[in-house]
């Protein structure tokens, strides 16, 4: 580079350097006492300390975050039968909370205290399904209580999801299994669409499609007739079935007397609001192109949650009412789900009889001669 060139691009840095301006000291920088007044001194100060707790709270919010973060990291606490008894109980109510009363909840749920927030009917409900021990929430507020909790209910609707579809889909509505098992296969199958209630201009799907409905209009007046049809599909109680008593309850004849299904092990005899709207919201997942079963369904755009917790209120809500096509619902799916309630028992004239004749015998004379060994 000639000489000349050098000299100008020295002299232009030079004066870049000159024209910019140097950023002005901070205030809050500590200088010797002698060249600030006493004012600008505790101004001063006061800046940095307020600068302090700014660097503690990013500090402790980073440690909360680190936390978090090895917790996901963590390997999966146990929660079968083998794990401590406290966690394995907390676990089974996880998991009948998650099917029984509501499939999601917020990340701060589980710590809740009922009694500031007594309206929420979701916490309400929780209180129903925990053991006693967990009904103080500064118990429910150890991280590892609440790691547990958020495992059970993942656990559930992971298992949930996977055995609906999978296993028992096929069987449910009666098709080829790969309609339901492939994902490509659900989007191109217009049956799935007709009880998905898809909407072909808009693309969008119905919050009460035909899949939730009965074929027939039921018990009651002909006002009644439409209510009482909702909910009380024949989908809905197999799934609720399968869900609860095992997938064998509908993939063969018989008694299920196996006492490792789900309402044996959660002590379920009778179906919940929450059961039911869970079950309805698992059939439209089933049929949906969702491949997650997630709060809202990343390619259908179904609320799922939302969906859920809008029918729990609908049933809740004629059940306190006392309206009757909501009976006829319950009644319809308990007595497919636990046949034992609707057994009738013996009368009491019958038992008046036996007791008669068994008297028969006691007033009856003795043999002294005859002996029995068994």
């Amino acid at each position: 580079m000639p000489a000349s060139n050098a000299q100008t691009s020295t002299s232009r840095a030079t004066r870049s350097r000159a024209s910019t301006p140097r950023p002005a000291p901070l205030r809050s920088q500590r200088l010797p006492p002698g060249e600030l007044e006493e004012e600008e001194q505790e101004e001063a100060l006061r800046l940095q300390q307020a600068a302090n707790e700014e660097l503690e709270e990013r500090f402790e919010a980073a440690n909360r975050e680190l936390a978090k973060y090895k917790l996901k990291k963590r390997k999966r606490t146990a929660i079968g039968p083998s794990a401590a008894t406290d966690v394995y109980e907390l676990a089974l109510a996880a998991k009948k909370f998650t099917v029984t009363e509501e499939p999601w909840v917020s990340e701060d749920f589980f710590a809740k205290d009922i009694h500031q927030e007594p309206d929420d009917e979701s916490l309400r409900r929780l209180m129903m399904v925990l053991p006693d021990a967990f009904s103080d929430p500064k118990v429910r507020g150890n991280i590892l209580y609440g790691r547990v909790f958020t495992q059970g209910m993942q656990c559930q609707r992971s298992t949930t999801a996977h055995r609906i579809r999978y296993v028992v889909g096929a069987t449910i509505f009666k098709c080829d299994p790969t309609d339901i098992t492939q994902a490509k296969k659900r989007r191109s199958t217009p049956r799935w669409d007709q009880l998905l209630g898809l909407d072909p201009a808009s693309k969008a799907y119905d919050p009460l499609p035909p899949v939730l409905y009965a074929d027939d209009s039921g018990a009651g007046t002909d006002e009644d007739a439409e209510a009482a049809r909702l909910f009380r599909s024949s989908y809905i109680t197999r799934t609720l079935s399968c869900i609860l008593n095992g997938p064998s309850s509908i993939t063969r004849e018989g008694k299920v007397n196996t006492p490792r299904v789900c309402a044996k092990i959660w002590g379920v005899e009778e179906l919940t609001p929450g059961a039911i709207a869970f079950a309805a919201i698992m059939v439209r997942w089933v049929l949906s192109p969702d491949d997650i079963f997630e709060p809202i369904g990343r390619l259908s755009g179904i609320h799922y949650h939302d969906d859920f917790l809008a029918y729990r209120d609908m049933i809740t809500d004629a059940l306190r009412k006392k309206k009757k096509p909501i009976h006829h619902v319950l009644y319809t799916h308990n007595k497919a789900v636990f046949p034992d309630m609707f057994t009738p028992s013996r009368s009491k004239k019958a038992d008046d009889r036996l007791a008669a004749a068994r008297k028969l015998y006691d007033d009856a004379s003795e043999d002294e001669d005859y002996t029995y060994d068994g």
